[in-house]
């Protein structure tokens, strides 16, 4: 760890093409703002393109260092919404919106809004705020410019409340309002402003924001509609419209006070809220000042919620766990040379005493790509691994305390202790660097969104997993493209990313598809693409386990995010009733079985259990020695397959997958098994994961704890093989590749690229 802080840093996209432009961030990071005036940390530092993929080519980029030291930065992690500055000439102000807590967040105070006064002079120091918030135990205080009074009135939990917050020359008023009608009033005095003193104003909702710094005090909870009114609101007229629908952004909208008023609903549906005809909404970063306030959305709360009444989609959820984008100065930037070749690039950020390699996917370009064919056996004999990038994100940083907090008692799905090294000890004890898809946030919520602009410690190539202490993800498939590059084929490389972004044009010239370890979260676009692969000729190699099974998406406008709405049982929570639907595409989220794409349809397995202890390896099956299937266990002996690895020492461990049947393809053939190989440490699927019920009629399909490995033939020359299992890769890797997972894999490789 360098001096003052810990190295961090992410580039502006993980997935590039030879020739584009990629931004490297980086900084010290520390956990929080310097004390005083002490001195920023500073650091000198070098950035060199490496290659992380063991090819044995050097990388071919170029870089352009924009400053030469790195400073210390914090993460502004916490969501919340702030106007620029506008200008009003009036003395008085009301901040109306419905708002919702979740659990409480002990001792932790939080912003419910912030109103700061400035003076007619541009550029002068603000004249004083009013600050509206919760106390460490739940109770309204309001704070008239430094002058702070505890209200007395408390906001329970999961109640709908319409808040209405007052401003005027002579101090502040709360009013909380239920959808009753009934109200509770406190007001507060402070330091009395001459009359007109205030001619232009900025409000921050949820969180305390300070220029040039990062927020403090963010809100846990839900809030829908926002006005802004030039007069003071009276209590008749907060009762009237608690009770009263529409929401106050369209009662008021006619008010010739409004001064703005958004409607939360049309942010999710991807559109600009204009509210009286003032101007809309904007998520990002940027600082506004006009007559008129603009509103800007930091760190991109949960959307598309309920709100009160049970009105779908009008509710945002703040969390002070949210992160979209760390906003951290580009030190560089990093051109990929035109003839680099695909595969997976490191951009190494270094000090004297650290040193961190970001991932660069090097997907290959139009150009570089095979010309397509038009069946299995006349498509370039070329093959494709598809990083599984979504997953990555879904998972990153990962802390092992909110899966603790799942599970319990580790020793009901593993027998072997669980272990934190100095990375997972950082996740587990520094929440702001942002919540993956199985984090709870603070308030107790499910996070649904995950984003790639902020440093990520389980995307380093040395990361290990803290259930297994192995490597997972990102570092286990690293190393699996390293033993392809040693077998000598001839593989390009893409990512979840990409192949969302170009569907099956990017597979068209490619006979061979190779998955991850791990491939779980799947776009609509990704899955249409590899469907559309599989029917037209194309080979499958699903090498992973408990794969193509949540629907994920992306928006088209924030193509570093992903969103996952959860729905059906999946082992984990379910969204509420009304709230599974993406917002990023209008289309349900959940499982893929509940959308009528259940796993095996595509695959021949579907997740089946899942579990932590030593894995296992496979029983060959009679299909595996007839002469369809003969190809894959050539120079195979052995009776029992892959009871080794880097990986739980098995090949059949972690998330495993079984053989389901489909009518549609009776020719699918089971070729081995671990049934009955397997410790009682595993939690079987749900039901709604399965799809369809296990009927195979063999008597090993009615032991659900399985991994299943599987060959189907498809018309036109295409074909899918399957081994349903998350470790695989890492028996493959065993020994230096000499063994026979490696084998097997070699095999299947070597006949889906050139043979029948």
């Amino acid at each position: 760890m360098t001096a003052g802080g810990r190295l961090a840093g992410y580039l502006s996209t993980w997935t590039a093409a030879p020739g584009e432009l990629v931004g490297v961030h980086a900084a010290l990071l520390v956990d929080r703002p310097r004390a005083g005036a002490a001195a920023p940390v500073a650091a000198p530092f070098t950035v060199e393109p490496i290659t992380l993929d063991g090819g044995d080519r050097p990388a071919r980029a170029e870089v352009d260092h924009r400053t030469r030291t790195l400073t210390d930065a914090v993460l502004p992690t916490g969501s919340y919404m702030r106007t620029g500055v506008w200008g009003h000439a009036g003395d008085d102000i009301s901040l109306l919106m419905w708002l919702r807590t979740e659990n409480a967040v002990p001792g932790r105070r939080q912003t419910l809004a912030e109103l700061v006064e400035h003076p007619d002079q541009p550029g002068a120091a603000p004249l004083g705020h009013t600050r509206w918030s919760l106390d460490g135990r739940g109770g309204a205080v309001i704070d008239v410019a430094g002058h702070a009074t505890e209200t007395g009135i408390r906001l329970d939990a999961g109640t709908w409340y319409l808040l209405t917050l007052v401003r005027t020359a002579r101090g502040a008023e709360l009013l909380l309002t239920d959808e009753q009608g009934g109200t509770r009033r406190a007001v507060a005095t402070g330091p009395e402003r001459p009359a007109g003193a205030v001619s232009r104003w900025e409000v921050t909702i949820g969180a305390r924001a300070t220029a040039g710094a990062a927020p403090s005090d963010t809100f846990n909870g839900r809030i829908e509609d926002l006005v802004i009114l030039g007069r003071v609101l009276r209590r008749e007229e907060a009762e009237r419209y608690a009770r009263a629908e529409p929401g106050p952004a369209a009662l008021l909208a006619g008010d010739a006070a409004t001064i703005a008023g958004w409607n939360f609903a049309d942010i999710a549906a991807g559109t600009a809220a204009e509210s009286a005809g003032h101007p809309g909404v904007t998520h990002g970063n940027a600082r506004a000042a006009a007559a008129r306030p603009r509103l800007f959305i930091l760190n991109h709360p949960a959307d598309g919620l309920r709100g009160h009444g049970g009105g779908a989609g009008g509710a945002l959820h703040l969390s002070s766990d949210d992160l979209d984008d760390a906003g951290w100065p580009l030190v560089a930037r990093v051109r990929v040379g035109a003839l680099q070749g695909s595969g997976v690039l490191g951009v190494r950020v270094a000090t004297a005493h650290d040193r961190l390699d970001l991932p660069l996917i090097v997907s290959p370009s139009p150009e570089q790509r095979p010309a397509p064919g038009s069946a299995g056996d006349r498509r370039p004999a070329r093959a494709l691994l598809l990083l599984p990038t979504f997953t990555y994100l879904a998972y990153a940083n990962h802390r092992q305390r909110s899966e603790e907090s799942f599970f319990g008692d580790y020793q009901t799905v593993s027998d072997h202790p669980v272990v934190l090294d100095d990375d997972n000890t950082y996740l587990n004890t520094n929440e702001r660097l942002g919540a993956s898809l199985y984090d709870r946030r603070a308030d107790g919520t499910a996070a649904v969104y995950s984003s790639r602009l902020r440093p990520i410690l389980s995307i380093d190539p040395d990361y290990r997993w803290w259930l297994t202490g192995a490597h997972r993800h990102y570092p286990a498939d690293l190393r699996f493209l390293r033993w392809l590059r040693r077998t000598g084929h001839q593989v390009d490389v893409t990512s979840d990313e990409d192949l969302h972004d170009h569907g099956a044009e990017l597979l068209s010239g490619y006979r061979v598809l190779i998955t991850g370890g791990h491939p779980e979260y799947v776009s609509e676009e990704m899955h249409d693409a590899v469907t559309a692969f599989t029917r037209t000729g194309g080979r499958l190699m699903y090498l992973g386990g408990n794969g193509f099974y949540w629907v994920a998406a992306r928006a088209a406008g924030a193509p570093h995010r992903i969103e996952v709405r959860r729905r059906g049982d999946g082992g984990w929570w379910s969204a509420p009733e009304g709230e599974a639907t993406m917002v990023a595409n209008g289309r349900p989220g959940g499982l893929w079985s509940l959308r009528g794409r259940p796993p095996h349809h595509l695959l021949g397995v579907a997740f089946a259990a899942q579990g932590w202890p030593r894995a296992s390896g496979y029983r060959r099956l009679p299909a595996s020695y007839g002469t369809a299937a003969a190809f894959v266990f050539a120079g195979v002996p052995d009776e029992v397959v892959g009871e080794f690895g880097h990986a739980l020492q098995g090949a059949a461990g972690d998330e495993i997958d079984g053989f389901r049947p489909d009518p549609r393809h009776p020719d699918t053939v089971r070729l081995a098994t671990s049934a009955g190989r397997h410790p009682p440490f595993f939690l079987e699927a749900g039901s709604a994961d399965l799809g369809d019920a296990i009927d195979s009629g063999d008597a090993d399909a009615s032991d659900a704890v399985r991994a299943d490995m599987t060959l189907r033939s498809l018309p036109g020359g295409g074909a899918v093989f399957s081994v349903g299992s998350i470790t695989w890769n890492a028996s493959v890797t065993w020994n230096h590749g000499r063994n026979n997972v490696a084998a097997i894999t070699r095999n299947v490789l070597e006949r889906f690229l050139h043979g029948p």
